[in-house]
């Protein structure tokens, strides 16, 4: 791996040569939550925060987004090839989208996703940790891959880890500078204080088969609060859950299909043809949703999201403690 160093002085002309290569987006801080959005100055974004309310799978994975149109018996696929910049992603979620990579870049492949993140530039930094962060528990507290660029604060400087061929040539412009050992082992120390700064910790091993084989009353028991409402699944970097609609006009000449994120918490999302529903509860749905997470394989990369916004104050590590037996 490449290293560079980037005075903070400098921020303003990589944020301008980031500009240049497409619409960038980063955090910016509105009514006291952090969101991704277009920026157009390095004024709006905010740099330094914890998590943003919706993860930046948003910009790759719309949350609606129309696939095709017809008329008649033409139609036409909708790809959008506009180039962006993501600007400020933290580990957890630069990993988040390697994992939905694996789902939407693996055969079959979604072009659709596959265009987005193809046309996509990552800048990653790193972050500052709460009491709801868990990621070193799940192997997400730091990204070796997935980014072209990725920025570690060192004080008057940031070292750059580069991480792919375009953030190669970005950084070769004047205003980088070379990295020295000296640099490298300095961040290497910070992003160790950095991990030791994630106090939460979470037990994984065997939870797969600890979720299948916890009997219906340890189920109701954690699930009790949920009200099903599926915004622990909206705030995931990596639930990959979607419908699929065809909106139609009343003759049927023209229409266009709509893809729009789904919810497995949601009652009807597994509901079938003639009404039958294979998770009707909130224990089974729950149960489907913690086994996907955190069962044969580990697709949580524990930002805390799904605990900080749950609107019932329901904590993803003390449900899975208590499947575990553990105090909570």
């Amino acid at each position: 791996m490449r290293y560079a160093k980037l005075a903070k002085a400098d921020l303003p002309k990589l944020f301008q040569s980031l500009k240049s290569r497409g619409e960038v987006f980063a955090p910016v801080e509105e009514g006291g939550k952090v969101t991704f959005r277009k920026v157009d100055d390095l004024k709006e974004v905010k740099l330094e925060y914890t998590r943003t309310l919706l993860p930046p799978k948003k910009l790759l994975l719309p949350p609606e987004e129309e696939i095709l149109r017809y008329e008649g018996e033409e139609y036409r696929e909708s790809f959008e090839g506009k180039k962006a910049v993501l600007f400020g992603v933290h580990h957890c979620d630069v990993n988040g989208l390697l994992k939905l990579d694996r789902v939407f870049l693996d055969s079959p492949r979604d072009e659709y996703y596959a265009r987005r993140r193809e046309n996509t530039l990552v800048v990653g930094i790193s972050c500052v940790p709460d009491r709801y962060c868990f990621c070193t528990s799940v192997g997400s507290g730091y990204a070796t891959t997935g980014f072209d660029l990725f920025l570690h604060d060192l004080g008057r400087e940031y070292l750059v880890r580069v991480g792919s061929g375009e953030g190669y040539r970005l950084s070769k412009e004047g205003y980088f500078q070379e990295a020295g050992k000296k640099e490298v082992e300095q961040a290497a120390r910070m992003e160790e204080r950095r991990m030791g700064k994630v106090r939460r910790r979470i037990n994984l091993a065997g939870m797969g088969d600890l979720i299948e084989t916890e009997g219906k009353e340890g189920w109701e028991e954690v699930s009790a609060k949920c009200l099903a409402c599926g915004t622990c699944n909206l705030v995931c970097p990596t639930c990959q859950c979607y419908d699929v609609s065809d909106l139609l006009t009343l003759d049927v000449r023209k229409g266009s299909r709509v893809r729009r994120w789904d919810s497995c918490m949601l009652k009807r999302h597994a509901l079938v043809a003639g009404g039958l529903n294979f998770r009707p509860t909130v224990v089974e749905r729950t149960v489907n949703r913690l086994s996907c997470k955190v069962g044969e394989e580990v697709r949580c990369v524990g930002c805390g999201r799904c605990t900080v916004y749950c609107p019932a104050g329901i904590d993803f590590v003390e449900m899975l403690s208590a499947v575990r037996g553990e105090a909570r």
